[in-house]
């Protein structure tokens, strides 16, 4: 009976073993084709260079002895490189570049940005025998880079483009506070975000130019998931001042379906337009909260 429980058990090792073992080469493999794929990149920057400088040359001395066919050609193939070349430093949805790579590990620079905001953060990987393992990075921790490759297994493409698609968004959210933070200043007097920007509370007020009472509104956004470039949710509360429903529901239709910066020049207008009333405590009138679907 122990012979055949220690027969068994040696079988799951072997196939443990063979199966790690597929893995590993699968990434050597594609480790090995981005080698390649580095090399050719450096001979087409080569030619790239010759033809650039043997065009400038010969324009120097006489490009009317090309034919405009021929001319036509050469720019042609210029440009060609020039996008291959292109396509070989930008992958997936944020800038990435290869900085070092063997056939047992990669090193990567990926630099999302969303207008004047920009990120820099570096990704370091190594074959091991069951795929993939994250020798070293700066991506933020509450992107679980690590679980996230292991979860890939060892897909190293399906890697680079579900961390792309979470940087970019990332920043995209980043560079949108920021710029309202700043574009309304003169408003928003408070805000709380937290480190993934998956959640966002903005204080707003002013005074009401006709009755010199301060009018007070807050805002508080919530994101699903850190993939998300629009809010799930949206909640709204408001002190000496009164805001009509449908107002309240539109607004909060532009922040659920509206890049924050463009919606959020119309919930200022509300507060600044919109008499102000003084309620009683109790009255004070809180907004619901809404879900997109």
């Amino acid at each position: 009976m122990n012979a055949m429980i220690a027969l068994q058990d040696l079988r799951k090792a072997r196939n443990t073993k063979h199966k790690h073992s597929a893995l590993s080469d699968k990434v050597k493999d594609q480790l090995e084709h981005i080698v390649a794929l580095k090399k050719e990149k450096a001979m087409l920057e080569e030619r790239l260079a010759a033809l650039s400088l043997e065009q400038n040359e010969e324009e120097e001395e006489d490009l009317d002895q090309w034919g405009d066919a021929e001319l036509t050609e050469r720019f042609k193939t210029l440009q060609e490189l020039k996008e291959k070349l292109s396509a070989y430093t930008l992958i997936g949805p944020c800038g990435m570049t290869v900085s070092d790579v063997s056939s047992d590990s990669l090193t990567v620079m990926l630099n999302p940005m969303w207008q004047s905001v920009r990120e820099s953060f570096f990704l370091s990987l190594v074959a091991k025998d069951n795929g993939m393992e994250v020798s070293g990075t700066n991506i933020p921790y509450f992107f679980n880079v690590p679980a996230l490759a292991a979860s890939m297994k060892a897909d190293v493409v399906a890697l680079m483009n579900a961390i792309s698609l979470r940087l970019i968004a990332y920043v995209h959210r980043k560079g949108e506070v920021l710029q309202i933070l700043k574009t309304h200043s003169d408003v928003i007097t408070e805000s709380s975000v937290t480190e993934p920007v998956t959640s966002v509370g903005l204080k707003l007020q002013c005074v009401d130019t006709a009755t010199e009472i301060r009018k007070y509104m807050d805002v508080y956004i919530t994101y699903s998931s850190v993939l998300d470039f629009r809010p799930a949710k949206v909640k709204f509360s408001s002190e000496n001042v009164s805001i009509p429903a449908d107002v309240e529901e539109e607004l909060r239709h532009h922040l659920l379906t509206s890049p924050l910066s463009s919606a959020m020049p119309k919930i200022v207008d509300c507060l600044t337009t919109t008499e102000a009333v003084v309620l009683e405590p109790q009255q004070l009138r809180t907004g619901s909260v809404s879900q997109s679907e």
